[in-house]
């Protein structure tokens, strides 16, 4: 990741997420003066990403039907040996070292739902938009409407809540029935956000 001060503000609040080993210092910056600033030249060539909100292309083998689902525009799809063609999403950089973190206490797994209501939602329109999609099944193609926002399918599918009860301690995914109505509202619509005021 690029230093946080490169970060859109809205994110920065949030940078806890990620390990520190995974977000490059302020020094890649440069001084301004003998010091080049050499973050730019590391997103262009790939080693660095410049904020948490990435595109990501995926699709086939590497895309189970069963963290496509929450995208589905039409639910009554069956997603049963369904293989989507390669396909551009929108994405939280590096979430799958991001959820097993947040999982580890409450304060993280907080500001990663932090992350999602304050930069994630108001910046990335693709959550709230349908697209269509070419799928392939038993050697024939179809054409399904989705949410391209994969970070929106990981974090409501794979478990990234820590839970304490008197039984100990477990980690689950959150609750749709809470989650959901944050970002759509109570009739299922999406919720238009304002960007954050830095």
């Amino acid at each position: 990741m690029a230093p946080v001060e490169a970060w859109k503000c809205e994110a920065r609040s949030f940078c806890e997420i990620y390990p520190p080993n995974l977000i490059l210092a302020g020094d890649y910056r440069g001084d301004g003066v003998r010091v080049p600033n050499v973050v730019s030249a590391l997103i262009k060539w790939g080693i660095a990403y410049a904020e948490p909100l990435i595109s990501q292309s995926i699709g086939g083998a590497d895309l189970k039907s069963e963290r496509v689902s929450p995208l589905l525009v039409d639910e009554g799809v069956h997603m049963e040996d369904l293989a989507l063609a390669q396909t551009t999403f929108s994405q939280i950089a590096l979430l799958p070292q991001v959820l097993p973190r947040s999982a580890e206490s409450p304060e993280l797994a907080a500001s990663l739902l932090g992350l999602i209501l304050v930069y994630m939602a108001p910046n990335d329109p693709e959550w709230e938009t349908t697209r269509a999609v070419v799928a392939r099944r038993d050697g024939q193609n179809l054409e399904i409407q989705i949410k391209p926002a994969l970070w929106l399918a990981d974090i409501l599918t794979r478990p990234w809540v820590p839970i304490k009860s008197e039984d100990g301690s477990r980690v689950v995914a959150p609750d749709h029935h809470v989650l959901r109505p944050m970002l759509f509202g109570p009739s299922g619509t999406h919720k238009t956000r304002q960007p954050f005021a830095c």
